[in-house]
């Protein structure tokens, strides 16, 4: 071809995409100052609780299982423990009031993120007991299909599985000389119960009493430490809706994570676990739109 008719071609030139993405990040964190401009972050307590007194797995037996349970939000009137009556301690942490407080909600909704709890388990300074005690703590909640309440299960019935696939929990007895091993390595009944934390732990006060003597301190009794504290960060990341008023705990929302605390001795199987206590202190976060 002659080059006196030849069209030169034009360079592409790459256009820079560098002040489109300064632009766009810039409108992205304009829209995220004015959505947290929106809403609030709010905490409420949990109840704090100091109990020095476990419950008896059995209510004409004094050992070897004793055991403690406690629930956030308020426990249903059908969780009947051993002894026939209601034996979990409401947290509480979920009654949100209408109003603008750190502690309040506007509106019937809020976007609950997670529940913070402290568990503290020690030792009694005097026990009355020289051996060890061997803990098993279950943090759990119902499964959608096994609901709290008056239509759902009782975890002190249904919380474990024995060797044949059954439903079984602290309110069914077994024979005192294997009662301790059961309990303390059961599967928990995960048909019924998602499972936040199993596990278990040894503790033993450094001082034991001796009949016709002081307290004193023994070498076994320094084997393993006199308390244990925990703390379980409980995930909700979902929106919860209120009942009409100013007053009222969620509705249709399965927030209601519970543990249970079982006390066993260790190489003994008549000595009364009960030489312990326990507290707990926490706090439930959301956003309030």
């Amino acid at each position: 071809m002659n080059p006196k008719f030849k069209i030169p071609r034009k360079k592409n030139v790459k256009k820079s995409t560098k002040s489109k993405v300064v632009s766009n990040t810039k409108k992205i964190k304009e829209l995220v100052k004015s959505v947290n401009a929106s809403v609030e972050n709010k905490i409420q307590k949990l109840t704090g609780v100091y109990v020095d007194a476990p419950k008896s797995q059995q209510p004409s037996f004094t050992g070897p299982l004793y055991l403690y349970n406690a629930c956030l939000g308020t426990g249903a009137s059908t969780w009947l423990g051993p002894q026939g009556t209601p034996n979990f301690t409401d947290l509480q942490g979920f009654t949100w009031g209408q109003g603008v407080g750190s502690d309040q909600r506007i509106g019937r909704y809020l976007f609950l993120k997670h529940t913070t709890m402290n568990m503290r388990i020690g030792m009694n300074s005097v026990p009355k007991m020289v051996c060890p005690t061997q803990f098993r703590i279950v943090v759990f909640k119902a499964k959608r299909n096994a609901a709290f309440g008056s239509s759902g299960g009782n975890p002190n019935a249904d919380l474990f599985l024995n060797n044949d696939g059954t439903a079984i929990g602290v309110n069914v007895a077994s024979a005192v000389e294997t009662r301790t091993f059961e309990f303390m390595n059961m599967l928990v009944n995960k048909r019924n119960y998602e499972v936040h934390t199993d596990k278990k732990i040894i503790l033993q006060p450094s001082n034991v009493t001796v009949q016709g003597s002081a307290s004193i301190v023994t070498p076994f009794s320094t084997k393993y430490p006199p308390e244990a504290t925990f703390q379980f960060k409980l995930p909700h990341n979902t929106k919860a809706a209120f009942p009409p008023g100013n007053f009222g705990e969620p509705l249709d929302l399965n927030y209601q994570y519970c543990v249970q605390v079982i006390a066993a001795p260790l190489g003994s199987t008549t000595a009364a676990a009960d030489d312990w206590h326990i507290s707990f202190r926490g706090t439930v976060s959301c956003v309030d739109s």
